[in-house]
């Protein structure tokens, strides 16, 4: 017996109730079909019984008679409530194994959509990881131009104060011969010592106190882009 075979007789046995009542009891058997699937059809009308015993459920609600719900089998009269019984238990069987098989499904379309989002990401990787790769390229070489002004500085002060220092020096070895030259080259030599001690001291204000101000600045730049909502490390 296949499932249009259940039905036809389930109406056939129902002729003599209410048609409301009727089209209502086989539009329910027609959902119940329909949420189990073609594939469990068999197992379906199983769990059900025969469309007499069906019948006799249904009429016996309808009129509240105890005796409508006897049915007629091959060992005689059975009061088909006891073989309900089992009937929701198996139907309960059904439901269960459905709700598993509900799970199952869901696991496997999430999985599905992890490898989508994967694809995706390896797929865009050379347009964001572009755009990633320039910006910290930028960084980058802001960072190094920065470092290369302050060695530069630092640098040209210690050179400045050297050649200061051997003016200074020469002009001492000339002074009995020529005292002239004595005083320009002394006093060109105290103007560059003094000049590479305002550098070098510009300098190491930069190193001290300036540079760790950059470097905050710069790690602040990066959080801002790579972790919204947050500066320094700390949340706002």
């Amino acid at each position: 017996m296949n499932r249009e075979e259940f039905l036809s007789q389930l109406e056939r046995l129902l002729y003599d109730i209410p048609a409301q009542e009727r089209e209502e009891a086989l539009e329910y058997y027609n959902g119940y079909f329909d949420d189990a699937g073609k594939e469990k059809e068999a197992e379906v009308i199983q769990e059900l019984g025969s469309p007499g015993k069906v019948a006799a459920i249904i009429k016996a609600d309808l009129s509240g008679n105890e005796a409508d719900y006897e049915e007629y089998t091959e060992q005689g009269y059975q009061d088909v409530r006891f073989d309900k019984k089992d009937m929701l238990k198996e139907t309960n069987h059904y439901h269960q194994e459905e709700s598993r098989y509900g799970q199952h499904t869901q696991k496997k379309r999430s999985g599905l959509t992890w490898g989508l989002v994967i694809v995706l990401v390896i797929l865009t990787s050379p347009i964001w990881a572009g755009g990633g790769l320039g910006i910290l390229g930028v960084l980058f070489g802001l960072i190094v131009g920065v470092l290369g002004i302050i060695a530069a500085i630092g640098i040209g002060g210690v050179a400045l104060l050297i050649a200061g220092i051997t003016a200074i020096v020469l002009a001492i070895i000339r002074l009995i011969s020529s005292p002239g030259i004595f005083l320009i080259v002394a006093g060109g030599g105290m103007v560059a010592v003094a000049i590479a001690i305002l550098i070098l001291l510009v300098f190491l204000w930069i190193v001290g106190k300036g540079f760790p101000i950059v470097f905050r600045g710069c790690v602040d730049f990066l959080q801002r882009i790579f972790y919204k909502g947050r500066k320094g490390g700390q949340r706002v």
